[in-house]
């Protein structure tokens, strides 16, 4: 009789003490999922900020080269018009002035300046060496000189633009990415 009770009471603490270790188990698990799911919401909370943050970066710069590609296409209308208006007897030609050139000039290298920091260096060097051009046909502009060499710093500003368009490309296919 006695072995029976040892018996009994061995299965008994040996159930009891499964069931404190299942309880243990359980509310370890508990506390392990609430810490998790804190973390996770933590996480989801740096990517949405992440995804936000680069959305507005996306917006800003695409803004600012959406405008600098029309000051440049400008700039380029402006000086092809001015030099071809002795060749193209045509009223927006001859309408063209001096002062219409240099205004669109003086613009673009404005706006590129002020907002250097906003576009990649890529695009940037490249507006750099471009702005060498346009001041150079303001230069012979100035100068009075609408000859053969103003045609060419012309055509050299028209063959610098296609790398840009193709650098504003590249990086706007480059934001979607990311």
């Amino acid at each position: 009789m006695e072995s029976e009770t040892i018996s009994t009471l061995i299965d008994a603490s040996t159930s009891f003490t499964i069931s404190i270790i299942s309880g243990i188990i359980a509310i370890g698990s508990l506390v392990f999922n609430f810490f998790q799911n804190q973390k996770i919401e933590r996480l989801k909370g740096a990517i949405e900020k992440d995804v936000n943050v680069h959305k507005a970066q996306f917006e800003k710069e695409f803004e600012i080269l959406s405008i600098l590609w029309s000051k440049l296409i400008y700039f380029e209308e402006c000086a092809l018009r001015l030099t071809f208006s002795e060749v193209v007897d045509h009223t927006a030609y001859s309408e063209m002035t001096t002062e219409k050139v240099e205004a669109a000039a003086s613009d673009l290298v404005k706006y590129s300046e002020e907002h250097s920091p906003f576009y990649c260096e890529e695009i940037h060097g490249l507006l750099e060496d471009i702005t060498v051009d346009v001041s150079g046909i303001v230069k012979s502009l100035e100068e009075g000189k609408k000859d053969e060499v103003l045609n060419e710093k012309v055509v050299e500003f028209e063959n610098k633009i296609k790398p840009i368009s193709s650098a504003i490309r590249k990086r706007i296919a480059e934001m979607r990415v990311a």
